[in-house]
C-alpha cells in the first residue's frame, strides 16, 4: 500500500481525511517517505503550508479550508507545487480526483525529466563523436566520413559505445597536447 502524510494545524479535518485516503489506496503514515502528501491550506498567505508544498518530494494535494479567499488560496497551493487543489466541504470523489490527477501528473512530468536527461546525454555524446571525428580527420589527412568509419569500427571491435572510444580518444589528445607543451 501506498503511504501519504496529512499536513495542518486541524486535527480534526486531518481525522476526517483520513478514511478519504485510505480509500484511494493510501495508508497514512509520519516516519516513512510518502508517496502522496495532503496539506491543509488555511488560506493565501499560508506560510506554514506553502513552504510544505514547495518542499515536498512527491505529488501535493493542498486542501483549501478557508472560505473567504478560495481562489487566492488555490492559485497559491498551486503556484508553490500543488498537483491537485480540492475545497472543503469535500464532494463525493472530489478527493480521490485530486490524488489521480496529482499523481498522474508527477508520473508525467518524471517521465518528461528522464526523456530530457536522455537526449542531454545523448547529444553531449553526440558532440564529442564529432569532435573526435574532426582531430582523426584532421590529424590523419582523410575525411571526416573515413574519421568517422575509423570511430565505428573501433568501437565495434572493443564492444563499447562511439562515445566512449571518442571520449577517450580526446582524452589522449589532451594528455599528449599537455606533454608536448610542456616539453
Amino acid at each position: 500500500m501506498k503511504t501519504a502524510r496529512l499536513l495542518g494545524s486541524d486535527r480534526s479535518l486531518r481525522e476526517a481525511l483520513a478514511p478519504e485516503l485510505r480509500r484511494c489506496g493510501y495508508a497514512i503514515d509520519l516516519t516513512a517517505d510518502p508517496a502522496l502528501v495532503v496539506v491543509l491550506v488555511g488560506g493565501p498567505k499560508d506560510e506554514e503550508a506553502l513552504v510544505a508544498i514547495a518542499g515536498a518530494t512527491c505529488p501535493v494535494v493542498a486542501v483549501i479550508t478557508e472560505t473567504d479567499e478560495r481562489v487566492e488560496s488555490c492559485v497559491s497551493a498551486t503556484l508553490a507545487g500543488a498537483r491537485g487543489v480540492v475545497e472543503l466541504p469535500l464532494r463525493k470523489g472530489a478527493l480521490a480526483t485530486q490524488v489521480i490527477l496529482a499523481t498522474t501528473a508527477a508520473a508525467h512530468q518524471r517521465r518528461l525529466e528522464n526523456k530530457v536527461a536522455l537526449l542531454e546525454r545523448t547529444l553531449r555524446s553526440r558532440r564529442q563523436i564529432e569532435k573526435a571525428t574532426l582531430v582523426i580527420a584532421t590529424v590523419r589527412g582523410i575525411t571526416q566520413s573515413d574519421a568517422y568509419e575509423l570511430l565505428r569500427r573501433s568501437a565495434m571491435s572493443k564492444r563499447v559505445t562511439m562515445a566512449e572510444v571518442a571520449q577517450s580518444y580526446m582524452v589522449g589528445v589532451e594528455a599528449a597536447e599537455t606533454v608536448g607543451g610542456e616539453a
